[in-house]
């Protein structure tokens, strides 16, 4: 309260005060007059640019640190081609050496995939589009795959009950345990056992490892391995992005990955460890209701003979046209190649193609204008994005497509050009 001058003697002044460049005050006043106002005011100005300073550099120092895993890990992956590609050009290899390259090349080629993938999942993660998923199914196709991913020195042993079912992702669920069974493999070097469990859990159930509220709408999956054990230096940074304590190989990415998952999943994640005895991961994701449908992951069904059979390739990068047409060729396809959006129009009024394989990141036009150049000459004329950044979403709407993100092996480029004839007889 304030008195000034002759003026009358003000109480229950209520004024809003707020913070502005050159010390701007606004004030709310009650009904009675005020005869002087006390003024309180401060220059923020250099407060606000050292907090602007402040977010740039901690944003350069994460892209930085971001710049140096992706270039060791992608140095690493060439560094596992470039000694074969070389044998590759000597004067008749053996066939023995022809396997050796191509089974290091593929390695090398998976590796890099993983990187990207990591990447691209941290960055723009797709929203889960869950369902009831039935856990025994699931796995039963899964399985195969993460057994060919360790090896014969590791001892896989798996316990899934046939009656768990939680909402889920299946796709992203896939993803998650990869990575997990991944980590298992590289803690045990000279070998060890591997063990995946599922188990429904009780009311009011607690854990040593971290609290689950209402346990008992969830379902408890275990991947326990026998490997070097953690660190608990090591435990409290597991789940940061770029975090890694691999040596070779790892962008620090693959459990921020799995924690960012199972978090828009609606559940936990946790790890508990011990040093020369092992590792487990414990994932808790909702349980399904009784009375909801399940869905069971379908097996990929064998793909139909394929009529189409001339393709054009529009893409800038020649490794990419040259290696995809040598195989389409092989695979009894005529091939045309276009490099950039400009050529892409001639150069199918003069091929004639089934479809197109389109790169959206051309050097002179982006492929969805190009797309939408095709689409007004040739309505039916079917295309195939491809890219390795993209995101599928946005390409939904254009009828006749699919989209591939690289890399991407033929055999999914055959399934993929399979699935749009499918359309084609649907639709006529």
């Amino acid at each position: 309260m304030t008195r000034g001058g002759d003026g009358p003697f003000v109480h229950g002044l209520a004024c809003d005060v707020t913070e502005r460049k050159g010390a701007l005050l606004e004030l709310r006043h009650s009904e009675e007059r005020s005869s002087s106002i006390i003024e309180n005011a401060r220059d923020i100005t250099e407060r606000e640019l050292l907090e602007a300073q402040l977010v740039q550099a901690n944003r350069l120092t994460g892209l930085g640190r971001l710049a140096a895993t992706v270039a060791h890990e992608f140095n690493n992956v060439l560094m596992g081609m470039q000694p074969f590609a070389e044998l590759l050009r000597q004067p008749n290899p053996s066939p023995e050496m022809l396997e050796t390259c191509a089974h290091h090349l593929s390695n090398s080629i998976q590796r890099g995939k993983r990187v990207a993938q990591d990447i691209l999942r941290y960055t723009q993660p797709a929203a889960p589009v869950t369902s009831p998923v039935n856990l025994a199914a699931w796995w039963k196709l899964l399985s195969p795959e993460l057994h060919a991913q360790l090896g014969s020195h590791i001892t896989f042993n798996s316990w899934i009950p046939d009656d768990l079912v939680v909402i889920a992702d299946a796709l992203q669920l896939s993803q998650v345990f990869s990575n997990l069974v991944n980590n298992a493999q590289d803690a045990m070097p000279e070998g060890g056992t591997l063990t995946i469990r599922a188990e429904a859990t009780s009311k009011d159930e607690q854990y040593p490892f971290g609290v689950v509220s209402d346990s008992s709408s969830f379902v408890h999956l275990s991947v326990s391995d026998t490997g070097s054990g953690i660190s608990e230096e090591i435990l409290e940074h597991l789940f940061e992005p770029l975090f890694t304590t691999k040596t070779h190989g790892g962008t620090g990415l693959g459990l921020a990955v799995a924690l960012q998952v199972i978090s828009r999943h609606q559940g936990h994640i946790f790890v508990e460890s011990e040093a020369g005895v092992g590792t487990t991961f414990h994932v808790f994701l909702p349980r399904s209701a009784a009375d909801h449908p399940v869905t069971t992951p379908e097996a990929p069904a064998e793909r139909v003979p394929i009529r189409a059979r001339r393709l054009l390739i529009v893409d800038d990068e020649e490794s990419i046209t040259e290696g995809l047409s040598e195989v389409l060729v092989l695979e009894g396809f005529q091939v045309g190649v276009a490099r950039t959006g400009l050529e892409t129009l001639a150069a199918v009024e003069r091929f004639l193609p089934d479809m197109v394989l389109l790169d959206i990141g051309l050097p002179d036009i982006d492929g969805r204008d190009v797309a939408k150049r095709l689409r007004l000459a040739h309505p039916e004329l079917p295309i195939i994005f491809s890219t390795g950044h993209a995101d599928d979403a946005e390409l939904n709407r254009y009828s006749l497509a699919r989209f591939l993100r690289k890399p991407f092996d033929v055999e999914l480029l055959l399934d993929t050009i399979a699935d749009i004839e499918n359309d084609l007889q649907e639709t006529h």
